[in-house]
This record gives C-alpha cells, sequence and structure tokens, in this order.
C-alpha cells in the first residue's frame, strides 16, 4: 500500500509508460469531446491533470501544451478556447460524475464521466434549468415544517417613516429531536444543492460571454493577418505585366496547397486577381465544406448529449440530459420523494 500519497500521485497497474499514454490520450478526448466516461481510479487522476493542462493553456505556453496532449493541431486550438472560458477561475475546471458500473458479463468496475464545467453540454446547467424551481420550493417547505416563522415590522432607523419587514424563526416546539435532525440534513443538503445549481446559471452565461470574446479576437486577428498578408503580395506583383502577375498567382497557389498536403490540413484561401490587376482573397470550396461539416457535427453531438435547449426548426427534436447528468437527477428526485 502507498500511505500519504494523494489520488493523482499513485500509479495504476500496468507500467509507467502505458500510464503517461493513456493519460494522454484520455486528456486529448477530453479536450476534444468536453466529456469522456471512464473508471473511477482513472477518471480522479485524468481530472487532476486535465486541471493542470487549463493552467498552462492560461500562461499561453504553447510548447507545454503540445507535450502534455496528443493530435496538437485538434487539441491546442480547443485548449485556448477553454482557458478563455475559465478566464476568471483560479481552478476547479473539471467536474466528476459517478456514473454506475461497467456492463454486465465485465468486471463491472465503477464508472465515472470527467467533463469540463460552464461547456455549452453542461450537465447541472441543464438540471439547474429543470429543477432549481423545484428545489427552492422544497427548501421553503422544509424550513416551514421546521420553524415557526413570524414577520417584525421595524423602522428604518436611516430613513425615519419607513418600515421594513423582519421575519423570525423559531424551532417547532412540537418536533422530537430525531425530526428536526432530519428535517436540518435535508435542509442542508437541499440548501447546498440549491446553490450548485443558482451558481452554474450564473457561471455559464459568463463562460459564453468570455468564449464569443475570444472567438472574435481570433476572427479579427486572422483578418488582419490576411490583410497585412495581401497587401505585401500586391507590392511584390505591382511592378510586373499582367502575363507575370498570373504566373505568379498561379505559383503561390501551388505552394500552399503543396504545404498544406504536407501538413495534413487545407487550403482557407486562394489568391485571385481581378481584371483590374488587383489582388483578392477568396475562401476555397474545403474551407467552406469544413464550416458546414462542423456546423452539421455541433448540432449532432448537441442532440445525441447535449442538455443544452435546442430550437425545434434546427433538429426537429426536444432537448434531452447528458448522460452524465443522470446520477445528479437522481440525487434531486431522492430528495424529492422522502417528502
Amino acid at each position: 500500500m502507498k500511505h500519504g500519497r494523494r489520488i493523482w500521485e499513485k500509479r495504476l497497474t500496468s507500467s509507467a509508460t502505458h500510464n503517461k499514454s493513456l493519460l494522454l490520450n484520455q486528456a486529448s478526448d477530453l479536450i476534444k469531446y468536453g466529456r469522456i466516461t471512464t473508471t473511477v481510479p482513472k477518471a480522479k487522476i485524468l481530472k487532476h491533470y486535465a486541471d493542470k493542462i487549463i493552467n498552462i493553456a492560461k500562461a499561453g505556453d504553447e510548447l507545454k501544451m503540445r507535450k502534455l496532449v496528443f493530435l496538437p493541431e485538434e487539441t491546442i486550438p480547443k485548449l485556448k478556447i477553454l482557458a478563455a472560458r475559465f478566464g476568471d477561475r483560479k481552478g476547479g475546471y473539471t467536474r466528476l460524475i459517478l456514473n454506475g458500473f461497467n456492463r454486465p458479463g465485465s468486471d463491472r468496475a465503477p464508472l465515472a464521466t470527467v467533463e469540463y464545467i460552464n461547456s455549452p453540454n453542461d450537465s447541472i446547467h441543464y438540471l439547474a434549468q429543470q429543477h432549481l424551481p423545484k428545489v427552492k420550493a422544497d427548501l421553503e417547505a422544509i424550513r416551514f415544517r421546521r420553524f415557526n416563522s413570524k414577520s417584525i415590522q421595524l423602522e428604518n432607523p436611516f430613513a425615519p417613516g419607513t418600515f421594513v419587514t423582519k421575519v423570525t424563526r423559531t424551532l417547532r416546539s412540537d418536533l422530537n429531536s430525531k425530526q428536526i435532525k432530519q428535517l436540518a440534513v435535508k435542509e442542508r443538503s437541499l440548501s447546498y444543492l440549491a446553490t450548485k445549481l443558482e451558481n452554474s446559471l450564473t457561471s455559464f452565461d459568463g463562460a459564453r460571454k468570455r468564449e464569443a470574446k475570444y472567438a472574435k479576437r481570433v476572427l479579427t486577428e486572422k483578418e488582419v493577418k490576411w490583410t497585412n498578408l495581401l497587401s505585401k503580395l500586391q507590392e511584390k506583383t505591382n511592378s510586373l505585366d499582367s502575363k507575370s502577375r498570373l504566373a505568379f498567382v498561379s505559383k503561390y497557389n501551388k505552394t500552399q496547397s503543396a504545404v498544406a498536403a504536407k501538413k495534413s490540413t487545407f487550403v482557407e484561401r486562394i489568391l485571385r486577381v481581378d481584371a483590374a490587376d488587383n489582388l483578392s482573397w477568396e475562401k476555397s470550396e474545403a474551407a467552406i465544406r469544413s464550416e458546414a461539416e462542423s456546423t452539421a457535427v455541433l448540432l449532432e453531438e448537441k442532440r445525441k448529449t447535449g442538455p443544452v435547449e435546442i430550437k425545434k426548426e434546427d433538429t426537429g427534436e426536444e432537448k434531452s440530459p447528458a448522460h452524465g447528468s443522470l446520477t445528479m437527477l437522481n440525487r434531486v428526485m431522492k430528495f424529492f420523494n422522502k417528502k
């Protein structure tokens, strides 16, 4: 046994090389998809590792980020979006939700879902939208059963002639100690749950604003980059005749295509020349197709796993809870049924 070691410092049963590769794979999938399900020991180690990656991303050290994930071409841009989302937080970027056991016929190992909080498919945010009014109503009902409430009108010393209402609560005398203790435990649990759901609603909106601000800034920087590059190319071709300018544009486009093929990507902009010998950019077919596919994939992901409400005219389906939120939903319903 390894006493005195934190959970993320403990080793799994495999070799060190295999554990490191497994951790990098799971972290990369978590960044790409926002939520993954694994066994509880692996989830606890992954949770700490994922928080560490976000801290490095917020520091802007891209070299370290590349060492901590696989497929940096796909994960690094999403890491930067996550860093923008968590700009006002100092830690606790992930959430671990117990999620049943492995399938029958296997080892029946306990499973857990790890997800980044405040994502568009956030589980707690969905539950807050659905159940926060009911949780608050149950909390007030429990307080009514536990206390005798009395309203008193007091004069405001800072504004003579105006009165404020103060509610005083005293423990009911017709309850025994066991009943009082049971109600106190239920009140404390519901109060914690209500606070958690309220905080999720508040932080979710802030995260969307920060992501939109970051996306706008990235788009502006990209447009500035393309504009500056076009100005430099225009200066180079000003002294050329029409035939040489066309040859230059053709060679430039072929070079960019070769570079993109070598990097397994696609060309975003194609250089064009008009009748007045002015250069301009044109979006490539691959870029347009990629944008359309990204939009379709995003809608499909929301349709399958997202608790975020999607308009019927977009997908034709009603919203549904995230897979990882079922445990929290059962916990909420347990409080409701105990009344």
